[in-house]
């Protein structure tokens, strides 16, 4: 079957009353078949060229796609950044004593796609997370990443990820990042800040808070059982799916602002093993943006 006919499939199952109406539990289970169904074998090499990926970056209308988007799957599309990972199914388990509420108080189910922000050899690992709801409510996502500066360790989970990507130390990535922030700015505002408002607004049930309240800023740690030797030279997808199902993989703390002490929200356990795919690659899809933030649709840069 090839990418595209995987689309269609997916895209059929996914726009299904019967999907629309299901639960959170067997939303999961039809995009995971989707997702394992054809692992890359062998698997594509993670390097990638800065000139690769600034020719993707030329173009807004082409960006504005993953922050426009807000389906659990999307025309077969090679992403600008993140463009080589991994899922697993996983399992948020919100028993941390917060004030936060929706998805961060009731927990849920879902996947995280693993990836590197660019691609080797520059090693700067992230993540991406999708909370399914039950009925016919759209999943919520969360992406998060740390810094664009290159990582000397090769373990995965050495550098926590948050929600807001850290000024970079590097000198090349010091310069461009105001560049990034004016092109991208028409797009998504802040650049490197993800709002939480959406995670804080609904329940795993699809029940909307009344008095939702979000943290600031998320930081997630890697747990000790699934960190790996900082000097091995492995494909990160390689090394990842070696992490047994049922594992805990992160611990997500909060902060109510950027100042404040971190509070304790949950912990992401995996369900599965972790599945390298071009559907996971090309086909799943992770809204940039929140539901209600709609980006500019001006037609400047439709080109």
């Amino acid at each position: 079957m090839n990418l595209e006919e995987q689309y269609r499939v997916a895209l059929e199952a996914v726009t299904k009353s019967a999907f629309r109406s299901a639960s959170a539990r067997e939303k999961q289970e039809i995009l995971w078949n989707c997702i394992s169904q054809i692992p890359y074998n062998p698997l594509p090499s993670p390097h990638i060229s800065d000139l690769q990926t600034l020719s993707q970056m030329v173009s807004r209308a082409f960006l504005r796609k993953a922050f426009s988007e807000d389906d659990d799957v999307r025309p077969p599309r090679t992403k600008a950044f993140h463009r080589f990972g991994t899922v697993a199914k996983v399992r948020f388990v919100a028993d941390g004593k917060h004030p936060y509420t929706g998805v961060l108080a009731t927990g849920a189910v879902g996947f995280v796609r693993a990836s590197l922000a660019v691609g080797m050899p520059k090693y700067s690992p992230a993540a991406a997370f999708k909370f399914l709801l039950d009925g016919p409510h759209p999943s919520e996502n969360l992406l998060v990443h740390q810094q664009l500066d290159t990582q000397a360790s090769r373990d995965f989970f050495e550098r926590a990820p948050t929600n807001r990507t850290l000024p970079p130390l590097a000198l090349m990535n010091r310069l461009l990042l105001p560049i990034m922030k004016m092109w991208l700015s028409p797009i998504s505002c802040p650049v490197d800040m993800q709002r939480l408002d959406h995670l804080a607004e609904v329940r795993n049930d699809g029940t909307a808070v009344e008095h939702p309240v979000a943290p600031e800023l998320v930081h997630l740690y890697g747990a000790d059982e699934v960190r790996n030797d900082p000097a091995c030279m492995d494909d990160f997808r390689t090394i990842l799916k070696e992490i047994p199902s049922g594992s805990l993989l992160y611990r997500m703390f909060g902060r109510a602002t950027p100042g404040a002490k971190q509070v304790y929200i949950g912990s992401v356990f995996t369900e599965s093993a972790f599945v390298a795919s071009e559907f996971g690659d090309r086909i799943l899809a992770f809204q940039h943006a929140p539901p209600g933030s709609k980006p500019d649709s001006g037609g400047k840069d439709s080109a």
